[in-house]
């Protein structure tokens, strides 16, 4: 028997009591409500249907199938834009965090020179202000620290433990950074002869001349040796690519001091060269990488789970500040003159 509609109240259809008897051409048609059970996000299941890794993926907002090939290139985008960051990182941010760090080093060895104890003799400190070299042809003044390692050329000018110091007898090799952290070493091969180097240190002033430039192999010792007494200003070459030694050669205009104590020093490692990156970086960037996927995955949480704005605001600080460490960490690894 068909139901019959009995009358029509404030838009609501009426039905007969025996609305929910089941047609025989069609089925049963009443008795069960599933206006009940809500539908869930995913599609029109209601979520009691829903597998339960379906489930907690609608939950949290995560993706219940992936296109892969979508995934991919997302993640190459993304590669792309971290390696194009960090190169703009390490050739323009970097030279404030250097340029900050020369101001310091400026002040010390100028207290220093004041007070009369400005380092002249062996052993130095690592990392310590030993002097202060200018070239008025490129404009250029900087501070020379002891050691001539990666985490030594993030801050100045290295100066090798193993040679003499400026203004002394014998052979001074200083190296610096040709493009990365501002770079200070970048015009050194437009020097020509003639060209006066001042150096500055707790026995006075010393000059020098220059006498020539010329590019070595990364395996020719000759780039640090010369003939008597000179001033060598290494870097790496090409720019960049950090294949070969670019060096400048300059010899005293004048006397020098006397020589500073020596003491026994321990072989030369090949990250003290110019052309090596300091190993040890690799531990901290494997804790910062870390720390980066949990911070990343922090804010892919938040940014579901939140307003994107308010979300943005907590995170951008946090990835920018992990994601600094990280670029250290790595510029730490690269050659120390680059």
């Amino acid at each position: 028997m068909n139901p019959t509609v009995t009358h029509v109240d404030d838009g609501e259809i009426g039905t007969s009591p025996d609305a929910g008897a089941t047609d025989p051409g069609h089925g049963e048609t009443g008795g069960a409500d599933t206006s009940s059970t809500p539908p869930d996000a995913i599609g029109s299941r209601p979520l009691a249907d829903v597998p339960d890794g379906d489930r907690r993926s609608a939950r949290w907002g995560w993706p219940t199938s992936l296109n892969w090939v979508a995934v991919l290139r997302r993640g190459l985008l993304v590669l792309a834009c971290t390696v194009l960051a960090f190169v703009v990182w390490l050739v323009v941010i970097a030279g404030l965090s250097y340029d900050r760090a020369q101001q310091g080093l400026e002040r010390e060895l100028s207290a220093a020179l004041v007070d009369a104890v400005a380092p002249v003799n062996q052993p130095f400190t690592q990392g310590e202000p030993l002097a202060l070299i200018e070239i008025p042809a490129l404009d250029l003044r900087q501070i020379v620290v002891s050691g001539s390692g990666a985490r030594q050329t993030v801050t100045g000018l290295g100066h090798l433990r193993t040679s003499a110091l400026p203004g002394q007898p014998g052979v001074s090799v200083i190296l610096g950074r040709r493009a990365s952290f501002g770079g200070p070493f970048g015009s050194i091969g437009t020097l020509e002869a003639g060209d006066i180097i001042s150096t500055t240190t707790g026995q006075g002033v010393a000059e020098y001349e220059v006498v020539s430039n010329g590019v070595f192999d990364d395996d020719d010792a000759a780039a640090f040796i010369a003939d008597g007494d000179a001033l060598l200003l290494v870097t790496s070459d090409p720019t960049l690519i950090a294949s070969q030694r670019l060096v400048v050669v300059a010899e005293p205009t004048g006397e020098l001091f006397v020589p500073g104590t020596r003491v026994p020093q321990t072989p030369i490692t090949p990250a003290e060269l110019g052309l090596g990156g300091d190993a040890g970086a690799a531990v901290g960037l494997l804790i910062w990488l870390e720390i980066a996927a949990l911070a990343m995955v922090a804010a892919v949480v938040m940014m579901r789970r939140w307003l994107r704005w308010p979300a943005w605001v907590i995170v951008t600080p946090v990835l920018a500040a992990v994601g600094w460490m990280v670029f250290e960490q790595v510029a730490l690894l690269l050659p120390a003159t680059i």
